[in-house]
């Protein structure tokens, strides 16, 4: 009986103090090994007068481009993206290089229902300058780096987001969220 009770013990408590790998932070989540980002907003409309003006606003956006409609989706491209990370408290010192001079681009899916469209952003990746002095390491010349998103933020088995990556998850947030907000009403994303 003390073994048994021992056992649950031990159980229990790696259940409380092991540490749990985060399926979904903000609107990423991870999905067949790749980080996607998925934002649903809620907007008074019926569905066709939704798409309309979606497709209007999106036009607007210097950093979306091949704009077109796919059935009931609108599909793009993500080009250029910058983000604005000290709109969102980000701080020189405290924001990572790669959020800071990144340029992102990757894919863009809008789809529409009655009172609310969701836009999906999946395969970031990014072009910026890696410094020619950075801590632990010095390089003769600054030179540019390539890289996705999926890579920077999970871990090496792409089952989790990485802790030390949380602040510029929430940067990223963000910044796509507001960029692709046609007007501000609360919302609940977890209902599409």
């Amino acid at each position: 009986m003390k073994f048994r009770l021992l056992v649950f013990v031990l159980l229990f408590s790696s259940g409380l103090f092991g540490q749990h790998k985060i399926q979904t932070y903000a609107s990423f989540a991870i999905d067949q090994k790749e980080v996607v980002w998925v934002q649903v907003y809620p907007q008074n409309d019926a569905q066709e007068n939704l798409s309309g003006q979606v497709l209007d606003f999106l036009k607007r956006k210097s950093w979306i481009k091949n704009l077109q409609f796919d059935g009931q989706e609108i599909m793009a491209d993500l080009e250029n993206f910058r983000v604005d990370y000290k709109r969102y408290g980000g701080k020189y010192m405290n924001t990572s290089m790669l959020i800071r001079s990144a340029r992102w681009s990757g894919k863009i899916r809008v789809s529409f229902k009655d009172g609310k469209y969701r836009v999906i952003i999946y395969g970031l990746n990014y072009d910026a300058r890696q410094p020619s002095m950075s801590t632990g390491k010095m390089t003769q010349l600054a030179h540019p780096i390539h890289g996705t998103w999926t890579d920077w933020v999970l871990n090496n088995y792409r089952s989790a987001f990485l802790t030390r990556r949380h602040k510029n998850l929430d940067l990223m947030h963000f910044s796509l969220k507001d960029s692709f907000t046609l007007s501000e009403i609360a919302f609940d994303n977890a209902d599409w």
